[in-house]
């Protein structure tokens, strides 16, 4: 799996302060495994969801409130 695919996967599973939460986790992980390429992607993954470059193309925050970064099935007319 590759960086970006990583990225786009957690944002539209988990929101953006929850898939920064799981990419750090997921780092610290690797480190107490002692695994130099595991460490390396979940940096490269906090680091570009830390960034936000992702804000140029669909964002990774939470555009309704839900707090799961999804859209809601139903959207109430006022």
């Amino acid at each position: 799996m590759s960086v970006s695919s990583a990225v786009d996967w957690l944002c539209s599973r988990y929101g953006g302060d929850r898939a920064r939460r799981l990419a750090r986790l997921e780092q610290q992980k690797a480190r107490r495994a002692r695994s130099r390429k595991r460490f390396t992607f979940w940096a490269a993954v906090a680091a570009q969801l830390e960034a936000g470059s992702r804000a140029a193309t669909v964002p990774c925050g939470d555009p309704d409130g839900a707090g799961d970064g999804r859209r809601p099935a139903v959207e109430i007319m006022i």
